[in-house]
């Protein structure tokens, strides 16, 4: 596991050494298998590189239950179906992306097909939050 000692910031024309470049690339790989972690980014600043969290940690999306609807949870054992997120044009009116997730069902009520769902995207899980009765 990587050590998280601050790095510090590079500074503008300063080289940066051979270390550095490691421990970027341990905390990068850390943060990959560690998938509660939101992702990670380097931005260019006048100062240097700055390393720094990309927020949000979540984000919310609207979806439309595909064909076979979405099976209940048992137990500890997820539901699980396809979805297709929906856009929001500037009228107001859903219409449906070419994006179609695999989305996990918390509740032990199955979703049926073509209901609308709000879908939570959670470290690249995509979890069903509210859906339709």
């Amino acid at each position: 596991m990587p050590s998280f000692r601050k790095l510090g910031r590079q500074l503008a024309g300063k080289v940066i050494t051979a270390r550095t470049l490691e421990n970027l690339q341990e905390v990068g790989e850390f943060a990959s298998r560690a998938r509660a972690l939101p992702p990670l980014s380097i931005s260019s600043t006048p100062a240097g590189p700055l390393f720094r969290y990309a927020w949000p940690i979540f984000q919310a999306y609207i979806g439309q239950v595909a064909t076979g609807g979405i099976s209940a949870r048992v137990g500890t054992t997820l539901g699980s179906g396809n979805v297709a997120i929906q856009n929001v044009d500037p009228s107001g009116n859903l219409t449906t992306s070419t994006m179609t997730v695999v989305a996990w069902n918390i509740t032990t009520a199955m979703i049926l097909a073509n209901k609308y769902c709000v879908v939570l995207k959670i470290a690249g899980l995509w979890i069903i939050l509210i859906s339709e009765c």
